[in-house]
């Protein structure tokens, strides 16, 4: 889904001459809103969803945890390298890619030995992050604002109602389905998001989903 909205953005940067950066951010910030809620659950209820696959698919669950904790820095890391790409800053996105792909290669030899599935995922996960962090600071250099606090809240939010849901051991489709509306309800109330946001993110959705979820939101904007 991440991947498939920015090859959507992308042409629509290289296509403007203006507010490139602002429409850069932007992007992120409604991936992040759209996936976020959905991915912050899945970490609390990993052991049931692997458990769908099968009872020998339940080990594998902390290897989902860690490789979902990756969402938010390559929300960051593919909007920024987007939007450098578009600038035609060639070098900037080897670097980038660079970073990113480096330490998740050096990482598999040095911790898939040591511990398997679980340094596979961890090598995945620190290679985001480093990929992240070198990507923020080429935004930086190109005066890309980043608004740290309206990520932080979109990641913190979700995970702090998935953690409480499933501490009273809520059922985890119960949990899940809570988990996003409550989330996308408190980042109304926050001005993390807007409702216009969200009808545009629901637009991409089947007709027999969106229109009632077009219903809440506009009862929830009253």
């Amino acid at each position: 889904v991440m991947n498939s909205l920015f090859t959507i953005a992308l042409p629509a940067f290289s296509g403007l001459k203006d507010y490139r950066k602002r429409f850069a951010w932007e992007t992120i910030r409604l991936s992040a809103i759209l996936l976020l809620p959905f991915c912050c659950s899945l970490i609390f209820y990993s052991k049931e969803i692997m458990r769908l696959l099968g009872e020998d698919y339940v080990r594998g669950s902390s290897y989902l945890e860690i490789l979902l904790l990756s969402m938010l820095p390559m929300a960051i890391l593919s909007g920024i390298n987007a939007l450098v790409y578009s600038y035609g800053n060639y070098k900037q996105v080897l670097l980038i890619g660079l970073a990113l792909s480096i330490p998740r290669t050096v990482l598999y030899f040095i911790l898939v030995p040591m511990y398997g599935g679980i340094g596979a995922a961890m090598s995945y996960t620190i290679g985001s992050v480093i990929g992240c962090i070198v990507s923020m600071i080429i935004a930086r250099k190109i005066g890309m604002l980043l608004l740290s606090k309206t990520l932080a809240a979109i990641f913190i939010i979700p995970t702090i109602i998935a953690f409480t849901l499933s501490s009273i051991h809520v059922n985890f489709v119960v949990g899940i389905i809570v988990t996003i509306l409550a989330s996308y309800i408190l980042f109304l109330k926050v001005h993390v998001a807007t409702s216009s946001d969200l009808l545009d993110l629901i637009e991409v959705l089947p007709t027999r989903v969106s229109a009632p979820l077009n219903r809440i939101i506009t009862k929830l904007k009253k």
